[in-house]
């Protein structure tokens, strides 16, 4: 359903814009789990991104209804720290660590 997504055009990627992309909490395994497992518009082949990627989504966070104020995990791990991710928030535009 196109009302559970967003298309952003130029990096040609779909966005989960659902009520679980807003609800749905999850560690940071358990998010890119969550991610290689999710159906969802007829595609059943969603990743969880990568810091930069996700962070290239803070230009349409206007065009998100369903966007989460927590932040989301990124599949990006910390280079000094393999046990720990990024996290970014979309409200503000960061990523920062998270356990």
């Amino acid at each position: 359903d196109a009302k559970e997504i967003v298309l952003d055009t130029y990096t040609k990627l779909m966005w989960q814009d659902n009520l679980e992309a807003k609800t749905v909490e999850k560690n940071w395994q358990g998010a890119i789990d969550y991610c290689s497992n999710l159906t969802l518009a007829g595609f059943d082949d969603w990743r969880l991104p990568d810091e930069d990627t996700f962070s290239s989504l803070y230009s349409k966070k206007d065009d998100l209804t369903n966007l989460s104020s927590v932040g989301y995990w990124s599949s990006s791990p910390n280079v000094s720290d393999a046990d720990r991710a990024w996290l970014v928030t979309l409200f503000y535009g960061y990523g920062s660590l998270g356990l």
